[in-house]
């Protein structure tokens, strides 16, 4: 994050936070509604987002979590967090819905066209990305939806992660590998082993992407 933390959320552990060489294990005991973390955002130095498995969205403020009101709470899933152009928050839930936080306006939910957004990515060019479960990817860009899928490149519809680096590519990792889409082409990075789930992807300050 912007003060150096690195920030780990665990199935079933908690969040942890390191920094430097310290590390704290912030559990329900701590105030998190659930054990097992599924996305984070940083939204702001004194503010990191955790979405919770049955947990619901909660935000870290340096001494404790707290619930926004009116966004998901105990009992939901939100498997998604992202920041917006303009410093909104996304939501994501396994409900085919995408909700959107802005401080001091109340929360906004809209249903999507697919099922359940694992993870959203606003890229360079002000299009929305939306992974889901077994759907693929949709693409939302002026009005427009088009949607990604086994039909037409990807090796699997259930999509784990996505990154962009510099040259606009969007890099999707899938339970079948990695792929790379640049304008409506697809191509595949990995065999597409059934095996080869990749759960995370990051470009670093290179521009190269890790995977996780």
């Amino acid at each position: 994050d912007a003060t150096a933390n690195l920030w780990v959320g665990a199935n079933g552990g908690g969040l942890r936070r390191v920094h430097r060489q310290a590390l704290r294990n912030l559990t329900t005991a701590d105030g998190l509604p659930s054990d097992d973390v599924v996305s984070l955002l940083e939204e702001r130095p004194d503010r990191v987002w955790v979405g919770a498995y049955r947990g619901g969205a909660v935000c870290w403020n340096g001494e404790r979590f707290e619930h926004l009101a009116g966004l998901p709470g105990p009992g939901a899933i939100v498997y998604s967090l992202a920041l917006d152009h303009d410093r909104s928050v996304l939501l994501g839930t396994p409900e085919s819905q995408l909700w959107r936080w802005r401080e001091g306006s109340p929360p906004e939910v809209r249903n999507l066209p697919s099922e359940g957004s694992r993870v959203i990515l606003r890229d360079r060019s002000g299009a929305l990305w939306l992974g889901s479960k077994y759907g693929g990817v949709i693409r939302e860009r002026d009005g427009v939806t088009h949607r990604f899928s086994t039909t037409n490149g990807l090796a699997h519809g259930y999509v784990t992660a996505l990154a962009e680096t510099s040259d606009g590519a969007l890099w999707v990792g899938t339970k079948a590998g990695l792929h790379r889409i640049i304008g409506d082409t697809v191509s595949g990075e990995t065999d597409g082993s059934p095996d080869a789930l990749l759960r995370a992807l990051h470009r670093d300050r290179r521009n190269r992407i890790v995977v996780g």
